[in-house]
């Protein structure tokens, strides 16, 4: 179930095929681009960015490779491939979000490095109760039972290199509820 948009205003994804020069480096020939209507409007870039997480976890979940890019997206080159789906005027690109599948001619560093960090790790190594992060929560057990969603999304959640570089600490206040 998608959440409802904050904004009135509309957001779109439009696929763009083609080579671009974006930053980081990707060797990626296919994209997202997300688009939201000029003037900015902070509400429809939040929901950008919840629309594109949704496609990055769910294309993740499929074993597709993924490259979301902030302000590293050559905004003319994309302009140029999007032709007219695009209104200068009336739009902008937020951001750009390559998806293919790995290449097996990637640079060796590359290929050993991302190697060493394919694996998705459980949920138990990244939510602790404990500041020292050293108290796995029992998601199983009440009250964290029910934020199961939740958990899972961090777990699957993109991150650089598929480093899963963020912990999270869940507690239990004084009167028995969740915080985190």
């Amino acid at each position: 179930v998608q959440a409802p948009a904050l904004s009135s205003r509309p957001i779109r994804l439009e696929y763009v095929r083609g080579r671009m020069t974006v930053w980081p480096t990707v060797n990626g020939s296919e994209f997202l681009v997300a688009i939201a209507p000029l003037p900015y409007d902070r509400s429809a870039v939040i929901d950008v960015g919840r629309v594109l997480q949704k496609v990055v976890i769910d294309a993740t979940r499929r074993g597709l490779g993924t490259c979301w890019i902030g302000p590293g997206a050559d905004h003319e080159s994309l302009k140029r491939h999007l032709g007219d789906r695009f209104d200068t005027e009336r739009e902008q690109i937020i951001c750009t979000c390559a998806v293919g599948y790995p290449s097996m001619y990637a640079p060796l560093f590359v290929r050993l490095f991302s190697a060493s960090m394919r694996r998705r790790l459980s949920v138990s190594e990244l939510f602790f109760s404990d500041a020292a992060l050293s108290a796995p929560i029992d998601v199983a057990t009440t009250p964290y039972d029910r934020f199961g969603r939740c958990f899972e999304a961090c777990q699957w959640g993109p991150s650089s290199y598929n480093g899963q570089t963020t912990r999270g600490v869940v507690r239990r206040t004084p009167g028995g509820e969740v915080e985190g």
